[in-house]
């Protein structure tokens, strides 16, 4: 009896005090006596003493046949509670600092309340906090600290005016928001706000409809750190182009040593750099092509070259065909063969005077020189014209000595007769 008194005075001193504290159907537990709350039904109080609901783990809480709706337990295992919505068992919120498998030190997890998904907020050990919406859980990417995925929502940071901007005291170099004044986010730096898209200092990229523009003074490099003009393109890589310009009809590329200039039609020409020297070609690199310079002024068609309004096509077989004056300091006609001096030799047949005479009567111009209407109608070769210059100079000569000759004779002819 000694040993079971103790117990019994505990149980009916228990049973006084809750009975004291029944009023209607509500029921209180307290320490003090504390008279139970009108809207519970069981009221407990405690000021050093919690409740404690059943514990289990996992393999038991399955083990439950037929779990009411708002059943309540403890999972031994996840190290939460948990209740049964009449379909499945969930965990209630709350803000333990906890991980997927119980362990302390770790991040909250949030559930069903507000309309989350359970394990919305989740972590994986050494890499990071995954923010999901989507249903299936995603991994936080390794190089993030905080990794938020959605496949319909956004991720909204503070929103204000520009004064309530410049007004934030002391801001944390990396503070950002979203200016509504300007419509961008912005950024604090050691130098102050900056806008998002404008760098260390200047204007921003500004979209205005279908245009963007950008008012800084500065240079602008491409694939290069110190741009030397206003666009500064260094291109390291010559399997590709280093520009490309392109209207509605027609383009322009450059790559590494050429301009390639090409229409609608597959038309391309190249004005391409070869060591020193510069070629256009037409359709093919290296190949002949046509340029035509201030309204055909200066023209290289084909393997022709035109100076003056010859139009598109140059004098027939002529490389240079210039319409108006030349001047210049020297002309050298090279490589000319069979210069006259055959005039010289003793197989050239020199017509005799009279005969000379009677050519020229007919035809109103020496042998071997063109007519004033040949010249009229086709021009004539300088270095021909040269050449047959040269061999009636040489004619000509010829027949001074053959008139020499005969004079010598008759003067020679003249002293014999005359002497007494």
């Amino acid at each position: 009896m000694k040993n079971l008194l103790p117990s019994g005075i505990f149980f009916m001193c228990l049973f006084l005090i809750v009975c004291s504290t029944m009023k209607g159907q509500n029921v209180g537990v307290s320490e003090n006596g504390n008279v139970p709350d009108p809207t519970a039904l069981l009221d407990v109080y405690s000021k050093e003493k919690g409740v404690l609901i059943p514990r289990m783990a996992e393999a038991d809480k399955g083990g439950i046949t037929n779990p009411a709706e708002g059943l309540l337990i403890y999972n031994t295992d996840s190290k939460s509670f948990q209740y049964f919505n009449g379909l499945t068992w969930i965990n209630v919120t709350h803000s333990g600092i906890v991980n997927s498998n119980g362990a302390n030190g770790k991040i909250a997890k949030f559930f069903s309340p507000w309309g989350l998904s359970p394990s919305m907020l989740s972590e994986d050990p050494g890499k990071g906090i995954a923010l999901r919406v989507n249903p299936a859980y995603i991994p936080p990417d390794p190089s993030a600290i905080f990794d938020a995925n959605s496949n319909n929502q956004g991720v909204l940071v503070p929103r204000m005016a520009s004064s309530s901007r410049t007004a934030i005291a002391s801001p944390a170099i990396g503070l950002l928001v979203f200016d509504t004044t300007t419509s961008s986010f912005w950024f604090f730096s050691n130098t102050g706000w900056k806008e998002v898209g404008q760098g260390s200092g200047g204007v921003g990229w500004i979209v205005n409809g279908a245009d963007i523009h950008n008012s800084n003074a500065g240079e602008v490099g491409i694939n290069m750190d110190s741009p030397t003009a206003q666009l500064h393109v260094f291109h390291e890589d010559i399997s590709k182009d280093l520009l490309i310009l392109e209207g509605r009809e027609s383009g322009l590329k450059f790559d590494d040593n050429s301009m390639i200039f090409y229409d609608a039609n597959d038309e391309t020409h190249y004005l391409e750099r070869i060591g020193k020297d510069l070629f256009f070609s037409n359709t093919v690199k290296n190949e002949n092509g046509n340029i035509y310079i201030g309204g055909n002024l200066l023209n290289m068609i084909g393997k022709q070259v035109t100076i003056g309004d010859f139009g598109t096509q140059p004098a027939t077989n002529f490389k240079l065909s210039v319409k108006g004056n030349i001047i210049c300091e020297e002309l050298v006609v090279e490589n000319y063969g069979n210069w006259p001096d055959y005039v010289f030799g003793p197989d050239y047949q020199l017509l005799d005077l009279k005969d000379l005479k009677a050519y020229i009567e007919k035809h109103q111009h020496l042998p071997n020189i063109p007519s004033a209407q040949e010249v009229s109608e086709n021009g004539f070769g300088v270095g021909e014209i040269n050449k047959k210059l040269v061999e009636k100079v040489e004619e000509l000569t010829l027949y001074i000595l053959g008139l020499e000759e005969r004079l010598s004779k008759l003067e020679a002819k003249d002293n014999i007769q005359t002497k007494p």
